[in-house]
């Protein structure tokens, strides 16, 4: 278990500085420079982890991207200890293991800094405080449950998919005497007092989460059926493990060895329901896969004792195999080149789980493109400029990618900080003395147009492997402002 989680992490530092740094990263390093109990599109845990890194460790693409390799590593871990606590030996946890290595989402979710390398580590973690539950009936558990599923809301709001699907599992597993515990009572109680700061933050900012949320739902992700979600996770977790997983879902559902431990079965049908029918991202359903492989390589291990000694080798291998076919899709370690070389081989297009135009790469790989050359591009016009104008020039970035990009390559560049009404950008703010001089990132002239009487076309930002608004990205000088800049500022905040 150990030694495959450690296959896991060395892999993640050997590329953890290959094709760049990410998108998302860029906005969090500028969150992690405004501490706060809340952000529009996420809770704070992830980003106080991060500043805490970056203090210790500094912000280069490796030093931001060494928690969530270890992440990764904690996942392997606590998902051969899942299995243990279901009854299996060395095999079943080194199944398991094995398993949950290979998975390309979790491999690429713990690749880079985000929310959600932690939030895998944090599911399994109230995963094996449900199975320790059921298995001892030990009630005091759920105040450790409900301490554990406060600071994972504190991660991401996603874990409540599995607390609210708690209590009907419960029910149906015949379970109910532990809705009259007042230990499970007091969990929900530790549970809210610990994500309260949040909730206070969100009262205070007039709950910019939940514009942001219906904002996503209804226009950014793309739209799809309770089947072809379920077909969504046939391909994300990999089309080789869909026999492994499902066959896991049926044992803990169906198979009575494992009868007390069937609300882990539950649990999954509660929370692919969750999401599935609101439109959801297909990963968010992801941390939700660990019992599943689990239970498959509890009940392998009893199936294979007395049969012939190949099949377990035999499944080892075709585990290992699934994996290194897909290992290039989530470790960047192919230049891009060959990497939609090999995925055309594969019969594999990129598939976005956002509205957007078709990519060379997927998005996670391609949204690590174009950052340096963006903000090299930026300082180049920028100091073209006359002395006159550079005084008292604004950058504003159209996305929190062009903001951050700026403000991570910037200061090294001598460029001022950049602003954005994306997202808490939009939040922060800009000088109100701003306006008179502007240098607009990922903007359409069109549309600048309409709110400045002068725009040009400075330069034209070309990125081949780039997402497409930033593979073609312009950037304008504009001047004569035709309306005052704290209502166009507040006109334009998107949050997506």
């Amino acid at each position: 278990m150990l030694s495959v989680a450690a296959v896991g992490l060395v892999l993640h530092l050997l590329t953890a500085g290959n094709y760049g740094i990410f998108r998302d990263e860029l906005y969090y390093l500028d969150c992690a420079n405004h501490l706060a109990f809340g952000y529009v599109d996420q809770p704070p845990l992830s980003i106080l982890m991060l500043k805490v890194s970056t203090l210790v460790f500094g912000n280069s693409v490796w030093a931001i991207r060494l928690l969530p390799a270890l992440a990764g590593a904690l996942l392997v871990v606590l998902s051969g200890l899942l299995a243990s606590r279901l009854g299996g030996g060395r095999f079943a946890v080194l199944m398991a293991s094995l398993i949950v290595l290979t998975v390309p989402v979790y491999l690429v979710n713990t690749g880079f800094f985000s929310m959600n390398a932690f939030d895998l580590v944090l599911w399994v973690s109230l995963y094996l405080l449900v199975a320790q539950i059921a298995a001892t009936g030990n009630r005091r558990l759920w105040l450790w449950f409900g301490l554990l599923f406060g600071l994972a809301m504190l991660n991401k709001i996603g874990v409540l998919a599995l607390g609210l699907g708690l209590f009907p599992a419960l029910l149906l597993t015949g379970q109910w005497q532990q809705l009259k515990s007042r230990q499970l009572w007091f969990g929900v109680l530790i549970a809210i007092l610990v994500f309260l700061p949040h909730i206070i933050w969100q009262i205070a900012e007039d709950w910019p989460t939940a514009e942001f949320i219906h904002n996503a739902t209804s226009g950014k992700i793309a739209a799809m059926s309770l089947p072809k979600y379920f077909l969504s996770q046939i391909l994300l977790m990999n089309p080789i493990l869909f026999l492994f997983w499902i066959t896991g879902l049926g044992i803990l559902l169906f198979w009575p060895p494992l009868k007390r431990f069937r609300i882990l079965g539950l649990l999954w049908v509660f929370c692919f329901l969750f999401y599935g029918l609101q439109n959801s991202k297909p990963y968010y359903l992801s941390p939700a896969y660990p019992p599943l492989f689990a239970a498959v390589a509890v009940a392998a291990e009893q199936w294979l004792k007395n049969r012939r000694r190949w099949l377990r080798p035999a499944l080892v291998v075709l585990i290992l195999g699934g994996g290194l076919l897909v290992a290039p899709l989530a470790f960047p370690f192919l230049p891009p080149a060959e990497l939609v070389a090999y995925t055309t081989r594969l019969g594999i297009d990129p598939q976005a789980d956002e509205r957007t135009s078709p990519t060379k790469l997927p998005q996670y790989l391609a949204d690590r493109f174009g950052w340096e050359n963006l903000a090299d591009s930026a300082a180049a016009v920028y100091y073209r400029l006359p002395d006159s104008l550079r005084a008292g020039c604004v950058i504003v970035g159209s996305n929190y990618g062009e903001a951050g990009a700026i403000n991570y390559y910037g200061p090294k560049l001598g460029l001022p900080r950049a602003v954005s009404q994306h997202n808490n950008y939009f939040l922060w703010g800009v000088d109100s003395t701003a306006g008179e001089v502007v240098l607009t990132i990922g903007h359409s002239t069109d549309d600048l147009k309409q709110v400045f009487d002068s725009v040009a076309v400075m330069a034209t930002v070309e990125s081949e492997w780039a997402m497409p608004e930033e593979a073609h990205c312009q950037i304008h000088l504009c001047t004569g402002l035709k309306y005052p800049f704290e209502e166009i500022w507040n006109n334009g905040k998107v949050f997506d």
